[in-house]
């Protein structure tokens, strides 16, 4: 719904609406969700999405790299045991 009311903003122009949104996805980025917010971004966000989720996504590249990594490990590890 939140990504909805995103494209909204940007469609209509509606700068204080678009600005509250920004802030709020570039607070909502973490290790875990920026890979996915970049697609989205990328796919269908604003211009000014896209740049925030990439300037995340490139400054914790190495972060994220680690994140990755261990949550695979750990879906492997619980795949295992659950066989």
């Amino acid at each position: 719904m939140a990504r909805e009311v995103f494209k909204a903003a940007d469609l209509f122009q509606a700068e204080g609406l678009l600005k509250h949104c920004l802030e709020t996805f570039r607070l909502s980025l973490t290790l875990h969700t920026a890979v996915e917010c970049l697609v989205w971004a990328h796919l269908h966000g604003p211009l000014q999405a896209r740049t925030i989720a990439a300037d995340y996504v490139v400054q914790y590249f190495k972060d994220i790299q680690v994140c990755v990594c261990v949550c695979l490990h750990l879906c492997l590890v619980a795949y295992r045991l659950s066989n």
